[in-house]
């Protein structure tokens, strides 16, 4: 093979991982009952670390360690007020939103959270 074609042609399969990777991370539609605005903004503060589905494996959640909500039991320990208070005020790792946010927009947060889980009710 001429070199001139061997950085075009490692370039080419260099990127094959990253067009798969790129195809698995396409946006998924919002889970039955959120509105769009509330998966937009899930979107652009929680998906980072929290995935879009809540699993938090992501790249960024794995090194910050972030939990997992769809695990059975996770979301259901927690009421809808402590999960206000740790998404306004922040824990560990993650920020607390409380000044970059609105309450509503945590409020929708924390029930878009819910809606993410097989079984989201709060703990009584």
């Amino acid at each position: 093979m001429r070199r001139w074609m061997i950085i075009p042609v490692l370039t080419a399969l260099l990127s094959v991982p990253t067009l798969a990777g790129a195809i698995e991370d396409k946006p998924k539609a919002p889970p039955a009952g959120a509105s769009t605005a509330t998966h937009r903004l899930y979107g652009r503060k929680c998906a980072s670390c929290h995935g879009l589905d809540g699993k938090g494996d992501t790249k960024r959640g794995i090194r910050t360690k972030a939990n997992d909500w769809t695990k059975p039991g996770f979301l259901t320990q927690f009421t809808d007020e402590k999960l206000i208070e740790l998404t306004t005020k922040g824990v560990k790792k993650m920020p607390g939103y409380g000044e970059k946010l609105s309450s509503e927009e945590i409020v929708a947060l924390v029930q878009y959270m819910r809606l993410l889980v097989p079984d989201p009710a709060p703990a009584k």
